[in-house]
């Protein structure tokens, strides 16, 4: 996991994020992959278990039941991506006391 100086130089979120377990398949320049959203709000989320993708590129987070969501990513610290989705406050949540449920924000 990236040192705590390291993480700081990482532009912080803006909205409060529900931790989160769910395995997800994602496409970036072509490539698809699969990873774990591991926490998630209305403006992005953090994804664990990812190929290196450069920040800025833009990603596309297909959610299991829900849909494909368009989004930016804003780090790469080699464990995990941090994205900002494209449109936000249009995501369903996965909450962490059960993670099949989904709750509307």
């Amino acid at each position: 996991m990236a040192e705590a100086s390291q993480r700081n130089e990482f532009p912080r979120r803006e909205m409060p994020r529900h931790l989160a377990s769910v395995h997800s398949t994602f496409t970036a320049e072509g490539k698809s992959f699969v990873g774990t959203v591991v926490n998630l709000s209305i403006t992005g989320a953090m994804i664990m278990g990812c190929q290196p993708i450069a920040p800025n590129t833009t990603i596309h987070v297909n959610f299991p039941d829900v849909g494909t969501m368009n989004a930016m990513v804003i780090w790469n610290n080699g464990e995990a991506l941090g994205i900002s989705f494209e449109v936000p406050g249009t995501c369903l949540l996965y909450t962490s006391d059960a993670a099949d449920d989904l709750l509307c924000v």
